[in-house]
């Protein structure tokens, strides 16, 4: 009798169906394994937030948010948005539009390029900008022309191109 229950007991552990289970778990584990872990964005500066040029108010940005690691940052011209976030990492930051647009505030790590794309205009920025990833690109279009006012830095084995 005693070994009966014994054996009840192991047959209670180990009375998993292995088979089923791995039918019914593996679109799951398939559906985690494909979820992209990043949630980086493209956020358009607005300037419509309470504080016009703050980057952590949310309403300055589309769709609404403050930026975070790994957003591509797109600024019309004709606005002078100041970084007010610690630490920020992103994709990279476009500049598009008609006129000028001036960056100031705290430093900024780019992971991949800065583009000016405005016409007529001069992108400028003044923070400190760190780059990082697969090296640092600066491309300017059309009529427009970059103006970097504090440090560039490359991380380890970076090359710049300009």
């Amino acid at each position: 009798m005693q070994k009966e229950s014994l054996m009840a007991v192991n047959d209670l552990s180990l009375g998993i169906d292995f088979d089923r289970l791995l039918i019914f778990a593996w679109p799951l584990l398939l559906l985690l394994a494909t979820t992209s872990v990043s949630t980086a964005r493209t956020l358009t500066w607005t300037g419509n937030g309470t504080f016009f040029n703050r980057w952590s108010d949310p309403g300055n940005w589309n769709p609404s948010g403050p930026p975070a690691n790994g957003d591509t940052l797109v600024f019309p011209a004709g606005f002078t948005p100041s970084n007010d976030l610690n630490n920020l990492q992103v994709h990279s930051i476009q500049f598009t539009g008609n006129g000028s647009t001036y960056l100031s505030g705290n430093p900024v790590t780019v992971e991949s390029d800065i583009t000016a794309a405005s016409n007529n205009g001069e992108a400028r920025i003044d923070f400190d900008i760190t780059f990082s990833g697969g090296g640092g690109t600066f491309y300017t279009l059309g009529s427009s022309f970059l103006n970097i006012e504090d440090n560039v830095f490359l991380g380890n084995n970076l090359a710049l191109n300009l």
